[in-house]
């Protein structure tokens, strides 16, 4: 297992301006925000040399996705921008999100700021 460590100063990466990408984008900084107490900044490009989410989609039309840890950062990669925000939702998951009936009384999200991540990439 990898540790994630979110009481570093992460940035979230994002290089498109499709709606359903940026929606990722702010649906990952705000449940970030409400597990760790920090809001995350969304950029174009990283900034520093901060750990990063990296979130890219490719331009077909499956909703498939991969994300990992790659060296100090989280790549969270949608075969499509649906696909990615489908990725972004299964991280979340994989932090002790759950979504078990619409809103906030049906949400379950952690608190903390340290997290164990599988080794292995989740597709």
């Amino acid at each position: 297992m990898h540790k994630l460590d979110l009481s570093d100063h992460w940035q979230i990466v994002l290089n498109s301006d499709n709606p359903t990408a940026l929606l990722a984008a702010r649906e990952l900084q705000t449940f970030l925000e409400r597990i760790c107490g920090k809001r995350l900044a969304i950029h174009a490009q990283p900034e520093g040399h901060n750990p990063s989410f990296y979130l890219c989609f490719l331009e077909g039309d499956e909703d498939g996705f991969e994300w990992h840890r790659d060296n100090g950062d989280i790549c969270i990669t949608g075969f499509s921008p649906r696909g990615l925000l489908y990725g972004v939702y299964s991280f979340l998951e994989a932090l002790g999100c759950c979504w078990f009936a619409p809103g906030a009384a049906g949400e379950v999200v952690p608190q903390g700021s340290c997290f164990d991540l599988p080794d292995e990439p989740v597709r």
